[in-house]
């Protein structure tokens, strides 16, 4: 049979406090039993033996009815425990789905971005040049000398008149 030390060390001396009170009482009862036993060894009659025995019993029926309070608060915690494993396992399995979905999103929304250049990169022409824009050199050149050119037909038509 399992002692209410033994008990209260499987709760980690953590009881509530009504509990608590009921030990504090029973201890409180133990020292009066004590104190009872000496007086009864010293002036024993049948009477206080009596009562003696009656103490006793309410003793012993106190602490069996602890020892079966503390033994239902250590099956509560162990469900209670259990429960919080049980919930903690359901969160984690929740949470590696979705973290599978977002690997899973990540991994198409990467496929697809791929598809969508090679598409890009094959609907583009390559062997084409690429066309310049503006003039260029050759137009610096040839504006210059058609300036050049007017310009000098301008003079030479003006000291003929």
């Amino acid at each position: 049979m399992e002692t209410i030390n033994d008990l209260l060390k499987a709760l980690e001396n953590r009881v509530p406090a009504s509990i608590a009170k009921r030990l504090d009482g029973l201890t409180k009862l133990n020292q009066k039993l004590e104190v009872a036993k000496a007086e009864n060894a010293e002036k024993g009659t049948e009477e206080s033996q009596e009562q003696l025995d009656e103490i006793i019993d309410f003793i012993n029926d106190t602490q069996d009815d602890l020892k079966d309070d503390l033994r239902e608060l250590i099956a509560k915690n162990k469900q209670q425990a259990e429960l919080k494993r049980r919930e903690l396992a359901k969160n984690k399995a929740e949470e590696l789905k979705r973290i599978e979905i977002a690997k899973n999103k990540a991994e198409e929304n990467r496929i697809e971005q791929v598809e969508k250049d090679i598409l890009d990169k094959a609907s583009t022409p390559t062997d084409e040049p690429e066309k310049k824009s503006g003039m260029g050199w050759g137009g610096i050149v040839l504006g210059s000398a058609l300036l050049i050119l007017s310009a000098g037909a301008i003079n030479y038509f003006n000291k003929k008149r």
